[in-house]
């Protein structure tokens, strides 16, 4: 049996690379979702900054239960404070005017409904949440933005899919090289060698528009919160519309095509596993 050993070096040097983009890209998404965190809870979001109320049960400071027994009071005493706010349903939506959804381009104010699901009367109260930063946002974009299309969340998110989509090509290379080996399950000529090229692209397409995706998803946030420019508020990207369903879908996505060639290796499909080694 005859020895490639150039292309015996290319795939062990390609294999060393997408150990290290691979060893990067965790530690990449890891400080991602950490400053994701942090920022959720500086921003206030829903349910950050909970306080239980307590008082003098059974033992001093004692939480206190529901009056129904099915929770934990959240304290909202004259001393504490809370985020909850109250809206009332008028014969046009929710007063004040709040968005529920958009179709057709055109915003839909937010309606509430009953336990049947039907429109709830006039004068409902409904409750929800205020989302306020504790910070002023200012004609300095950067300023008051943990959220911002360019902030430190943002661009972690983006690196992480960015190092995974450069990480899919390797991933794609190194087993075009494997195939094509003597000792190689498959020839160049298989249809896996084919399909091997069409996964690389894919997958890494799919990277690239999951980092834009991210960037997008945190400018939509951060208009949320308040993002204005001159005095006028508005988005830093057009991306900023997509649904945050329509984003997490893309970040899915392109997480479950990385790993099909890893599910066919576990699964010992066509002999595979004696063609591709499995890594992240």
């Amino acid at each position: 049996m005859t020895c490639d050993c150039r292309t015996l070096t290319q795939t062990k040097n390609i294999n060393i690379a997408r150990g290290f983009l691979g060893s990067l890209a965790g530690l990449l998404f890891l400080l991602a979702i950490i400053v994701l965190g942090a920022n959720m809870d500086y921003a206030n979001f829903p349910g950050s900054n909970l306080v239980f109320a307590t008082g003098t049960g059974d033992q001093e400071g004692e939480m206190l239960k529901m009056p129904n027994g099915d929770g934990w009071r959240i304290d909202d005493s004259s001393e504490a404070c809370a985020n909850f706010a109250k809206l009332t349903q008028t014969d046009q939506g929710a007063d004040p005017a709040v968005c529920e959804s958009v179709s057709d381009d055109t915003s839909q104010r937010l309606e509430f409904l009953d336990s049947d699901g039907d429109r709830a009367a006039d004068s409902t109260t409904g409750h929800g949440w205020l989302i306020a930063p504790p910070c002023v946002k200012t004609n300095k974009l950067s300023d008051c933005a943990p959220f911002g299309a360019d902030s430190a969340v943002s661009g972690l998110g983006q690196a992480f899919f960015g190092v995974l989509a450069i990480n899919a090509a390797l991933f794609g290379a190194h087993t075009a090289l494997e195939l094509g080996l003597p000792s190689g399950v498959y020839s160049k000529e298989s249809l896996l060698f084919g399909l091997n090229i069409v996964w690389a692209i894919l997958s890494f397409s799919l990277f690239v528009w999951a980092a834009v995706g991210w960037r997008g998803m945190c400018d939509k946030i951060d208009t949320g919160l308040g993002r204005q420019s001159g005095g006028v508020q508005g988005c830093a990207t057009t991306y900023c519309t997509i649904s945050y369903g329509g984003f997490f879908a893309s970040y899915a996505v392109a997480l479950v095509v990385y790993r099909i060639p890893s599910l066919l290796t576990f699964f010992g499909i066509g002999g595979l596993e004696s063609a591709y080694d499995d890594d992240l």
